[in-house]
């Protein structure tokens, strides 16, 4: 097990830690604003551990070697790692020097620290690199594939090969011995694995290149024929091209015409109003004309009877206003009280829809139950079959006789025994493919009822929240239908207080009805004090007034008089001018036009018009396609029968490249042979290994989402991820996601890794997970599931988990906060306990 214990850092970039910044146990946040220094912590504790000066560069990416780790306002850095690995502590301390040529390592020392103080077991950065190595088992590389969590660089086990992924797996379970064994056989394969693929390419593409040849001698004659029919057709298509520009310039110029013709006719209709409004005006100043004349007569007699008139006047002004108040109370209180009936109808229709569907779904319980009764059966049942699958008894009665037979000819020294041991051999061999072939059948049957089951659990669940939010719902439907009872008794209540009766609308109408009646006494009652008034105060004013009324109605009349002798000329100009305005004659040979056509047409017209121009367009694309159809045709037959003549060349060539890959495919064969049979036993081992990461990876992704995505599929040659979208119905690409969503599927795919290897890793593994700004991609309700994932459910497997962030985030209970400013630790603290500066 390797635990940090703590770092010291001196001008390493821009850290300066001249005491032992201390790693306890559990959630550390590493927090500070950008350029604070707290990714340096990783690299300066990654680089004082392994030394390796390609370090920087793989974190931070580009050419950063050893000079960029020297702060600039010092010429040496200094590095000091405390770590316990296989239940001793260890210490190691670098020194790295800046220069104009670059950065070197200038001193490395490996202390063993016990009670006593220390013990130096290694000197020089080579011994002490070689000793870390071994007291470690893990080497840097493969602790950033594991160990370490980037968001930037959170696709790293997908960017790996599948055997740079297969060697971490296999050095985590200490299966280090096979690596090596398999790299060099694995070499061996690659250089006749070249030289076979391109053998192979070679013959691929003179195979390729002789099915061409002769496909394309198969198809000549039928683009021969093409091309006659094509060429065939041209003038067909030329002919309907004409046709259809004719029809179409047509229905241009009619829709031209037709649409002028309805602009006048309404110019004309406008015209014809405007006069018939003036002869209108001119009645109208007559009338007054007339009744000014005769009130002026009247005025002298209506003084006496003015102040009386005027008193009663004041009277009904004040009793109106009165009434039209207290009915704009009522009409206010009864819109009040509809809106708030309507709002609670729509909530209640809304409500209902709601538990009718939630009655349906919570109906597939039963059925749900019993799916997932049958597929546990069917998955029991396949799991035994798995457990019984032995060798064929042919296989081993086959390979014994075979080797009783080879040792009796082997005591004659007859030829023929070493054939008897090869039938032995290849017995066991058949018989071992078959059960190995049962087996993975079998295997993927169990895995198909495992994923089934998995879904059904999942739709169970659902299923469970949904009778429980059933029941909240029907308490929400009895309060709303309460809430209806109310709102009709206030109505009630309000429409007895004034005398009314029915429903809302009836209601709402009868005071309006009151309300306008009440408004128009009212204006009535103004009118009239107005005018009393303005009688009373300025009578001989008004006969003055109605003097010059007479004068100025005598000269509007005159005026309305040579208006309409102006109107009536503009209308003869415009009848003249819209019987100019003729449709145009069809072209001959033009069907499908609408003819004699007339203005309540247009539309038809315009819509035809639109018609004809798309036809017209077809038919052009139409002709064109074929123009280009017939001259590719030409092209093709005249370039197959130039390439048709290397055919006879191509055969011979084919069948020397064809001997010469039979026998690269021979050795590199028996290579592949030897490094399967290495293979399988690791292969044994790691079986599980992709479904282990799958079920944890379905675990930490349904935490952080809240439950949204409960299911992943992990593709075990690409380790690529699907995931099961309840909403959609189906298996989605992670990569259709949101950058943010996506990043947590990343996230929750590292953590599955290292989580699946744990189980079998060896004893110094690594027990501490660093997360380099997990959380900047991530909204505020998933960050915070992501912190309460580390900080509850990754401290049982993990004893030290590191978080460098820049964001704000809850602190959970029992974690240790290190805040950094300019490299240094301005504050550590632990959450629940008191702060310590």
């Amino acid at each position: 097990m390797v635990k940090l214990v703590s770092l010291k850092a001196e001008n390493f970039r821009r850290l300066s830690l001249k005491e032992p910044l201390e790693f306890p146990d559990g959630l550390v946040v590493i927090r500070g604003r950008n350029e604070a220094g707290k990714s340096t912590i990783l690299e300066a504790i990654l680089f004082g551990i392994y030394g390796d000066f390609r370090i920087p560069a793989a974190l931070r990416g580009g050419r950063q070697g050893l000079e960029s780790v020297v702060n600039h306002r010092s010429s040496r850095a200094r590095v000091e790692v405390v770590f316990e690995a296989g239940g001793k502590r260890y210490k190691v301390e670098r020194i790295v020097e800046g220069g104009a040529e670059g950065g070197r390592q200038v001193d490395a020392k490996l202390v063993e620290l016990d009670g006593a103080g220390g013990r130096l077991i290694a000197t020089g950065v080579t011994k002490v690199n070689e000793l870390v190595q071994k007291l470690l088992r893990v080497s840097w590389r493969e602790m950033l594939a594991t160990n370490v969590i980037a968001q930037k660089d959170l696709e790293r086990i997908l960017r790996m090969d599948r055997s740079d992924r297969e060697r971490v797996i296999n050095m985590m379970m200490g299966f280090e011995s096979y690596n090596k064994a398999i790299e060099k056989l694995s070499e061996e394969a690659g250089n006749l694995q070249r030289d076979l693929d391109y053998s192979r390419e070679n013959e691929k593409m003179l195979e390729e290149n002789i099915k061409m040849l002769e496909e394309k001698a198969e198809k000549l004659a039928g683009w021969r024929t093409w091309l006659q029919r094509i060429e065939e057709k041209l003038p067909q298509l030329e002919l309907a091209l004409s046709r259809e520009r004719a029809a179409y310039e047509y229905l241009v110029e009619l829709e031209t015409a037709l649409r002028r013709r309805r602009e006048l006719k309404l110019r004309l209709e406008s015209l014809r109003r405007v006069r018939e409004e003036q002869i209108a005006r001119l009645e109208e100043a007559r009338a007054r004309y007339s009744r000014a004349l005769a009130d002026l007569e009247s005025r002298q007699r209506e003084a006496v009877e003015l102040a009386p008139a005027l008193e009663h006047a004041e009277r009904e002004l004040s009793e109106a206003e009165s009434e039209v108040r207290r009915l704009v109370e009522l009409r206010s209180k009864v819109e009040e009280l509809w809106d708030s009936y309507r709002l609670a109808e729509r909530e209640l229709e809304s409500l209902r829809g709601r538990i009718a569907s939630l009655k349906e779904r919570v109906g597939r319980r039963s059925s749900l139950e019993a799916e997932v009764e049958s597929a546990r059966a069917s998955l029991a049942s396949v799991e035994s079959a798995m457990s019984s699958i032995r060798l064929p008894a042919w296989s081993l009665a086959g390979a014994v006789s075979a080797a009783v037979a080879s040792a009796l000819l082997g005591l004659f020294l007859h030829p023929a025994a070493l054939a008897g041991a090869s039938l032995a051999l290849v017995a066991l061999f058949a018989g071992f493919q078959v059960k190995q072939q049962k087996l993975r059948l079998l295997g993927e049957k169990r895995s198909e009822l495992r994923e089934r089951i998995s879904l059904l659990d999942a739709e169970l669940r659902n299923i469970e929240r949904d009778e429980k939010e059933l029941e909240a719902l029907k308490t929400g439907e009895q309060s709303l239908l309460e809430r209806l009872r109310r709102v009709k008794s206030q109505l009630a209540m309000v429409a007895g207080s004034a005398g009314l009766e029915g429903d809302f609308e009836s209601l709402a109408g009868a005071v309006a009805e009151r309300l306008r009646a009440a408004e128009e006494r009212k204006a009535e009652a103004f009118r009239k004090r107005n005018e009393l008034s303005e009688k009373r105060s300025n009578l001989y004013a008004v006969i003055e007034a109605l003097k010059r009324e007479v004068s100025r109605l005598e000269s509007e009349i005159s005026s309305a008089q040579a208006r309409l002798t102006e109107l009536a000329s503009l209308e003869r100009e415009l009848v003249e001018e819209l019987s100019g305005v003729a449709a145009p004659e069809p072209p001959p040979g033009v069907d499908g036009v609408l003819h004699p056509p007339v203005e309540d047409d247009l539309d038809a017209i315009t819509s035809m018009r639109r018609e004809r121009e798309e036809r017209y367009r077809r038919a052009n694309a139409e002709l064109e396609k074929a123009k280009a159809e017939a001259g590719s045709l030409r092209r093709q037959i005249e370039e197959a029968e130039r390439e048709l003549q290397q055919l006879p060349k191509l055969k011979a060539e084919l069948e020397e490249v064809r001997e010469r890959t039979r026998k690269l495919e021979l050795e590199l064969k028996a290579r592949r042979s030897a490094i399967d049979a290495m293979k399988k036993v690791a292969e044994r081992r790691r079986a599980i290994f992709a479904p282990s990461v799958e079920s944890n990876m379905s675990w930490i992704v349904s935490y952080i989402t809240g439950g949204r995505y409960k299911a992943v599929r992990v593709d075990p040659q690409t380790y690529d991820v699907e995931v099961y979208d309840a909403e959609a119905g189906r298996w989605m690409r992670r990569d259709i996601y949101s950058g943010g969503t996506n990043d947590q599927f990343l996230l929750a795919m590292r953590i599955a890794f290292i989580l699946s290897l744990l189980p079998a890793a060896k004893g110094t593994y690594p027990r501490f997970l660093f997360l380099d700004e997990p959380l900047g991609s991530s909204d505020s309700e998933r960050r915070s599931r992501i912190i309460e994932l580390l900080s509850r459910e990754l401290t049982r497997f993990f004893d030290q988990i590191f978080l460098i962030t820049h964001v704000e985030i809850d602190e959970p209970p029992g974690s240790t906060i290190i805040e950094l400013d300019d490299g240094k630790p301005v504050r550590i603290y632990a959450t629940g306990s008191v702060e310590a500066e």
